[in-house]
């Protein structure tokens, strides 16, 4: 993963890169929420 990072350091930013991974994972987490509660 890191050396997959280093290779695309524009797109890659860190601090864009942790506001995106906290938001990808916050909305998976709803998800699996709401499915959990639909069940």
């Amino acid at each position: 993963m890191d050396k997959f990072l280093n290779k695309s350091p524009v797109f890659f930013d860190k601090q864009i890169y942790r506001q995106y991974f906290s938001k990808m994972v916050l909305t998976d987490a709803i998800k699996a929420i709401n499915i959990y509660n639909n069940n």
